[in-house]
Parts: C-alpha cells; sequence; structure tokens
C-alpha cells in the first residue's frame, strides 16, 4: 500500500494520480509503502504514460 508519494500523504487513488501527474517520465519519485507490515521507503523511476 502506498501512504505517501515525494513527501504528499496518498489516502485514495486521485491523491496518488494528482501527484504523479506533476512529474514527466524519467522523472524520480520517493515513495513510503507499507509492504508485509513495514512502512518502507522506495525510490522509482516514471515511464511513460500510456
Amino acid at each position: 500500500m502506498i501512504v505517501s508519494a515525494n513527501g504528499e500523504p496518498v489516502k485514495k487513488r486521485s491523491d496518488l494520480v494528482a501527484i504523479i501527474y506533476q512529474f514527466r517520465p524519467g522523472d524520480k519519485v520517493d515513495f513510503e509503502v507499507i509492504r508485509d507490515g513495514e512502512r518502507k521507503q522506495l525510490t522509482m523511476k516514471l515511464g511513460r504514460r500510456g
């Protein structure tokens, strides 16, 4: 589950979409996720929108 993207809280899908649309393909975005009951920090490089 994604709980934040680039420091912005993600409470619903539309929050995530609004954050991602601020970036371009190739930009890196920091995410905080809950995976297997633990919070983890990830950085992902965005691909093209399709």
